[in-house]
């Protein structure tokens, strides 16, 4: 009767083992589709990143996820990442978000971004209406400047005024100021601009 009773607890220690090494396989053998989806849904769990529509690529043997895609900010970039971070905390991220505020959609353009928009403009000394149309003219007109080629980055001020935009400042050639107003007029809600740009002599 004492062997069956000692047999019977070592039976139960082994099995308790073995429930519990079962636990730890089940976390390390996470699928790719598994851990993809947890990712998805912890992007989907919050409204600024959610409407983004990254693509997730997940290597659950490797502990990691790659993101690509479009961010509108910075800001929400590194929140995708951090919000990524989350979902298990040995999870490497590849992060290959690119940030284009030129082409944010008005519906996207909230009251956080407007704020950016208009601090940014008072440190640059640019003059902005006091409507998020406006500052949503702002912020994309800016990109699309810095992002081209084209146009000194930066030394050219954009004041925006209920959808009209006016460029200041001094650039080298005539090239540049006629490539920044087109520019300008091609960036969606703007009404109209005036070029004050000065060629430099």
């Amino acid at each position: 009767m004492k062997t069956f009773l000692i047999s019977a607890a070592a039976a139960a220690i082994l099995l308790a083992s073995g429930c519990s090494t079962q636990g730890v396989n089940a976390t390390e053998q996470l699928t790719d589709a598994q851990l993809q989806q947890m990712v998805k849904t912890r992007l989907q769990g919050d409204a600024s990143i959610s409407r983004l529509n990254l693509e997730v690529a997940a290597d659950a043997e490797h502990k990691a996820v790659e993101l690509k895609g479009t961010a509108y900010t910075q800001k929400q970039r590194l929140r995708a990442v951090d919000l990524v971070k989350t979902v298990r905390a040995d999870l490497a991220v590849a992060d290959k978000i690119e940030v284009k505020p030129y082409e944010i959609p008005k519906d996207l353009f909230d009251d956080d971004m407007m704020k950016e928009a208009k601090e940014e403009a008072a440190k640059m000394g640019d003059k902005m209406g006091s409507t998020l149309d406006d500052a949503w003219l702002h912020t994309k007109v800016v990109a699309k400047l810095i992002a081209d080629t084209k146009t000194p980055e930066r030394k050219i001020n954009v004041d925006v005024e209920n959808g009209v935009v006016t460029l200041r400042g001094k650039v080298p050639t005539r090239e540049n100021r006629e490539q920044a107003e087109t520019i300008a007029r091609g960036v969606e809600g703007v009404k109209d601009v005036n070029n004050r740009l000065l060629i430099q002599s």
